[in-house]
């Protein structure tokens, strides 16, 4: 018999079946009563009639077909399913059960991986859960946690200029103009210093450089004077190379640096001589690995006159800034406390690499601390990034007195679980808030164009508002639209977002650095450290109500940090231009 015959005969003898049996009649009861969990009426294939796992054993040897259709948790279709006469399962037939088996398998994975995510994020009371989305709040949710103690601000002095002689009386007379507030930085004993380490220098190793050792003359104070006016000069007017800074005579007709000072503060050839042979420390000490082993005294030094000088003001920030070298084959991270107010630099401190000790939470976590110790107890406000953001450091800061408030990662170690999974929270109105408070420190999620992640232990209450105003596309045009804004964000946006001052420091001495040692990079640092800060004292002093008469400090509404420069370079190269 041919295989079209016996195929024609086949589908005979199955469609010929009893319909009456009670297998039949089992199969209709189960259709009719909507309790069959695969349905395949409507895609029968020829060949196929409704089967029982018993009738299914009958037509395959030995039990194989309701064995078969178990395995694969398929037992309840096999309603549906319908076997050849010759006890065989043809390919397609076995395609068509392997699509009922996938379908199955990837509903129960999906069905537990539901129920996964409800149970791990709803609380057990039997068990210790709770549901997490319970502890997110909003701008119309009170925070109504226990009475959370802001440090009160009640810093040692009056914020501001500390000039007391004896703790009775200012001497006036000494503080009449930007040099002597620079020398409060490099004062004339700390500039012979330098010049006797210099010129020692020079009779050491003068033979290694014959040709800038003839003509050499012994550095005196009011040169080495000069040759920082010189400095300060030509990190405020940059030019491409040091050489330009120094024309020829056949360019003067021309004009083209004819405006230049170089050559009224010093010589091409003493500035090279000078730069090449300074030496700002003693290093016939003991042996010192540090990067900063030629120049550790002086930093100290004007660190310690930073702080002695000027009281913060209650809002303060840590800033960042990498010093290297011209090659950036050595530098250090230079981290540094300013004054928001008055953008002082009151203290900073070098990174010179992890210690054995490492603190818990990290070396960045003890620079913070190291930064902060001296202003403990007084109720400070400090602003950081995530660059040095951490729950336990903002727990330790609270301990000593000092609120903190700053920007965090969501992978930060303590950071609120219920609010790590910010997909559904992007797609949120703009200006929407989410908060979270665990005890002093509240964690508060901002939508604007992105979402913003911080945290505080110096607000309360945490769903304070203001709006802000934002530019959006309002049918293809840009329109101002104000945007529902968290008091928190707010702050950390007046307070650490204004751009640093510091961070031109790097491109002002870029044209400096090339070619010097590092050390001789980070004296630069330091003296436009100490010019900045000297130009914050000069100007406070100069708005004093005891001073707005005195003719010599009197200056324009509109005085700014350059006209101060300009007035600096001038005394301390005792030229006038």
């Amino acid at each position: 018999m041919s295989g079209d015959a016996e195929d024609v005969l086949v589908k005979e003898s199955l469609i010929t079946h009893d319909d009456n049996s009670d297998h039949s009649s089992g199969s209709h009861t189960l259709e009719s009563e909507g309790d069959s969990s695969c349905n395949t009426s409507s895609l029968e294939p020829p060949g196929f009639t409704s089967s029982s796992d018993s009738e299914l054993d009958e037509m395959l040897p030995q039990n194989q077909g309701s064995q078969l259709l178990n395995t694969y948790g398929m037992g309840s279709c096999s309603n549906h399913l319908r076997i050849s006469s010759s006890g065989e399962i043809s390919l397609w037939q076995l395609i068509v059960l392997w699509i009922f088996v996938l379908i199955k398998k990837c509903l129960s994975i999906l069905n537990c991986n539901i129920q996964w995510t409800l149970a791990s994020e709803n609380w057990n009371h039997e068990s210790g859960h709770v549901h997490l989305l319970s502890f997110i709040k909003s701008y119309l949710d009170l925070d109504d946690a226990e009475e959370v103690t802001i440090p009160k601000f009640q810093p040692n002095g009056i914020p501001g200029l500390v000039l007391m002689e004896d703790k009775t009386k200012i001497v006036r007379e000494k503080f009449l103009t930007p040099g002597a507030f620079f020398k409060l930085f490099f004062p004339l004993d700390l500039v012979q210093k330098i010049c006797d380490y210099t010129n020692e220098n020079f009779d050491a190793n003068q033979a290694l450089r014959p040709k800038l050792a003839v003509g050499w003359t012994p550095v005196t104070p009011d040169e080495m004077y000069s040759f920082i006016a010189l400095i300060i000069y030509c990190s405020t007017i940059r030019l491409a190379d040091m050489e330009l800074y120094w024309f020829k005579e056949e360019e003067v007709s021309l004009g083209l640096f004819s405006h230049i000072w170089a050559s009224s503060i010093m010589s091409q050839e003493r500035y090279k001589q000078i730069q090449t042979f300074l030496k700002v420390e003693n290093t016939k000490q003991p042996k010192d690995r540090s990067k900063l082993r030629n120049i550790k005294s002086l930093v100290e030094q004007i660190r310690l006159t930073c702080m002695k000088y000027w009281t913060p003001n209650e809002y303060i920030r840590i800033e960042e800034r990498v010093v290297e070298d011209s090659d950036s084959k050595h530098g250090v991270r230079l981290w540094h406390l300013q004054d928001v107010v008055s953008g002082y630099f009151w203290n900073f401190d070098f990174y010179l690499g992890k210690t054995k000790n490492i603190e818990l939470g990290g070396w960045w976590r003890g620079t913070v601390m190291k930064l902060c110790s001296p202003l403990y107890g007084q109720g400070y406000k400090v602003f950081v990034d995530n660059v040095f953001n951490s729950v336990q450091l903002f727990k330790d800061l609270f301990e000593n007195g000092i609120g903190t408030c700053g920007t965090i990662s969501t992978q930060q170690v303590g950071f609120p679980d219920c609010l790590k999974d910010i997909r559904e929270f992007q797609m949120s109105d703009r200006g929407s808030m989410r908060w979270v408070r665990e005890g002093n420190l509240v964690f508060v999620q901002w939508k604007d164009c992105h979402v913003a992640n911080v945290t505080s232990s110096m607000h309360k209450p945490a769903n304070e508002q203001t709006v802000c105003i934002r530019k959006v596309k309002v049918y293809g045009r840009r329109q101002k639209v104000e945007v529902k804004q968290p008091v928190i964000i707010k702050d950390f946006l007046q307070y650490f977002g204004d751009k640093d001052r510091s961070e031109d420091v790097i491109e002002k001495f870029t044209h400096l650095m090339r070619r010097v040692q590092f050390w001789k990079t980070v004296f630069y640092h330091m003296i436009e450290v100490a010019r900045s800060n000297s130009f914050v004292m000069f100007q406070h002093f100069c708005n004093l109500d005891e001073n707005k008469d005195v003719e010599k400090l009197a200056r324009p509404k509109d005085y700014k940090e350059i006209d101060f420069t300009i007035e600096l370079v001038q005394e301390l190269a005792q030229i006038k231009v």
